[in-house]
């Protein structure tokens, strides 16, 4: 990656234009990606052998597919990565056999956000084409216009992350700040749509983690957006809550990340606050592992003496692959966050001056 943004200095030496010098940015520090781990998860049911074992006695039944790869979904957000590419293939098998439904390549390219989210871009041409498909199939007319535009938008990350993919820093860089104009736009349409506030703030959050160019900007931004989902939770559709699918650790997940950068941003006695929320919904008698390990990372951070600099705080945990384990999860324990004692190398002064840099290189 540097090799290639050393192969375009004279490009931008030429054009002095700051989204040039942002896209390098990009190429030179997107996070790479840990390897997935082991979790702690339950063993496969006996129903899911049966799913399975009835897809492979009907290859060309789209229906017995379908189950196979939905039953594997849940393995895999369950924390058994290693039922990952199974399930996309299931769910391929499906979508070539009943090319016309809607809910197969939305369930496909909802995992293979999967990868995405952690910053591994192998599967990026694959989700950026089940997008593709979904959205000018000829029953899209039948999709509620909310779903469509969802649709679009991960879309739009999917297109920016295969230009990287393909070495293609500035075309990543465009093709994300026409989708934030894009999602911003809508939300100043709807400013009292939570649902769409959870979206922006968590691909803004994401987004920071994955590059530190423009990460000040993303922060704030996240900040915005993930206040109102935190503060009006019960204002949030039952999907974006997870209520009908079960998925019990939403609302842990979005308080920690809105702790988390309030505390990269100073802001110490709101992240004290929501760190104490996190500790709160864990004493639910029906809380999960997952959510158990979010309170003891936010009492750590509040036993802190110092509030530890940015790169510490930023990517987010839990990130990626954890984020889903840790919503979705009745079971698993995602890996620990980094360890909290590490010294603090700058002071939370120092990481400002350096978000407000990077923020000065993408508005020149």
């Amino acid at each position: 990656m540097h090799r290639l943004a050393r192969s375009l200095r004279a490009g931008i030496a030429a054009a002095r234009r700051g989204w040039i010098v942002a896209a390098l940015g990009i190429a030179g520090c997107l996070a790479t990606p840990a390897p997935p781990r082991p979790y702690d998860h339950p063993a496969p049911s006996t129903q899911l052998h049966r799913v399975l074992h009835e897809a492979d006695a009907h290859p060309d039944d789209w229906r017995a597919q379908q189950r196979a790869g939905s039953a594997l979904t849940r393995e895999v957000l369950q924390g058994d990565r290693s039922r990952f590419a199974e399930a996309v293939a299931r769910l391929d098998r499906a979508r070539t056999l009943h090319p016309q439904s809607r809910y197969i390549p939305r369930m496909l390219g909802r995992l293979l956000n999967l990868p995405l989210s952690e910053g591994d871009l192998r599967w990026a041409s694959h989700q950026r084409d089940v997008y593709a498909h979904l959205l000018r199939s000829d029953h899209l007319a039948d999709a509620p216009e909310p779903e469509q535009f969802v649709d679009h938008c991960f879309l739009g990350a999917t297109e920016a992350a295969v230009a990287y993919h393909r070495h293609d820093p500035v075309g990543a860089a465009v093709r994300l700040r026409r989708l934030e104009d894009r999602m911003e736009r809508r939300l100043a349409a709807e400013p009292d749509n939570v649902d769409l506030h959870a979206m922006l703030g968590n691909y803004a959050q994401q987004i920071a983690g994955l590059t530190p160019v423009g990460r000040g900007r993303r922060i704030e931004l996240a900040l915005d957006h993930l206040a109102p989902v935190v503060g009006r939770w019960d204002a949030l559709s039952p999907e974006a809550q997870g209520l009908g699918d079960g998925v019990p650790g939403v609302r842990t997940v979005f308080t920690y990340w809105l702790a988390e950068l309030s505390l990269a941003t100073g802001r110490v006695e709101q992240a004290h606050t929501l760190y104490r929320q996190v500790e709160a919904l864990a004493e639910d008698p029906d809380a999960t592992p997952a959510m158990h390990a979010l309170a003891q990372a936010g009492a750590a951070r509040r036993a802190l003496p110092q509030v530890p600099p940015l790169e510490v705080l930023v990517p987010l945990w839990p990130a990626g692959y954890d984020s889903c384990i840790a919503c979705h999860a009745h079971e698993a324990v995602p890996r620990p966050p980094r360890p909290v004692h590490r010294p603090a190398r700058r002071s939370t002064r120092h990481s400002t001056r350096h978000s407000t840099r990077l923020e000065a290189l993408t508005r020149r």
